[in-house]
Parts: structure tokens; sequence; C-alpha cells
């Protein structure tokens, strides 16, 4: 079918908008349009169609990208005062801990920006930390190992809920938009 659109499993995303019905984009839409100041937002207005779930996910990524950054840190900073016992290896993973803490923080805006592409590097993302929370409590450091298993469990159940799910990926016809018999 050719009709001068994208397809609707291939259209850019945008930033979904919450609309009222009719006013042209929320509060204020229809005046804005018209040249004239929007009247006060009342309180509760949704200005975003994200879910909390979203919201909670991506701040427990971000979470984990800023972790990566200061282990990075200090694994740099011990490197440069001459603390770490092979020079050789701490100066590589300090850079390694920092492009890990640029590519979770990537999935964590992903994540926010509603991009559907940033739920599989998410899930990824939590269950290596479920392996070093393990490798935490092998080495008897159970406190550690307890904080690290529960941003993990909480991040894989908040990207993983219903809510989340139909946020980033939106029901396109009944067979998803992924080209079975009803897309001939």
């Amino acid at each position: 079918m050719i009709t001068g659109e994208w397809p609707a499993a291939r259209r850019p995303r945008r930033h979904r908008r919450s609309r009222a019905v009719g006013d042209g984009g929320g509060p204020g839409g229809a005046a804005r349009e018209a040249g004239r100041a929007a009247p006060p937002v009342p309180l509760g207005w949704n200005v975003s169609s994200r879910p909390i779930t979203i919201t909670l996910a991506a701040a427990v990524q971000a979470l984990v990208a800023a972790a990566l950054a200061v282990g990075g840190g200090y694994v740099l900073i011990g490197t440069l005062l001459g603390e770490a016992a092979d020079a050789g290896s701490a100066l590589p993973l300090a850079v390694l801990a920092f492009g890990a803490a640029a590519a979770v923080g990537y999935t964590a805006w992903g994540l926010w920006t509603l991009h559907n592409w940033a739920r599989t590097p998410v899930v990824l993302t939590h269950v290596f930390v479920l392996v070093v929370a393990y490798y935490m409590v092998t080495s008897e450091q159970y406190a550690i190992a307890a904080v690290l298993a529960a941003a993990a469990a909480a991040g894989i159940a908040l990207v993983l809920a219903p809510a989340t799910t139909a946020t980033l990926f939106p029901a396109e016809g009944h067979d998803g938009g992924r080209g079975g018999p009803s897309a001939r």
C-alpha cells in the first residue's frame, strides 16, 4: 500500500503529550494558537503520558550509571595516586567503567524519552547487576549484595510492568504491527 505516509511500524516516534479533547494540546492550546495568553494550569493536570513505572525505571537505571561512574572515578583516582597494585590493569578498568556508565546512562535516557529499544539493554543491565550481587554474597559482603539485588529486582519489575510495556509498545492492530496475516 502506497499512501505517502510512513508505515505505522516505521513511523518515527515522537514524545507523547496528553491532549485534552479539542483544545489543541493541553491547557491553553487553543488560546496559544489564537495568540492569547494561556490560562493557569490546574493542579493535577497530567502533562505527560509517561507512566510512573517508566520514570522510576529510568531513575534506577540512571542510579546504576552514576554508581558505575563513581566506581570508575574511584579506580582512576586510586591509580593516579599510586595506590593501585597494578596500574596497567587499573587504568583500563577505569576507562571500561566510564564507558559502561555512558552506555547505561544512554539507555536510561532512551527509556525516559519513551524509546522502545531501551527496554532490552535495561533488563540486561539489571541481570548483570544481579550477577554482581551474587558475587558480593559469595565474598560475604551482604549489605552491598542486598542493595544491588533490590535495585536490580526493582529495575526489572518496573521495566517489565504492564504500564511500561503498554507505553513503549502501543498496539498497532491486533498483530502488534509485526507484519502477520492481517498486514496483507
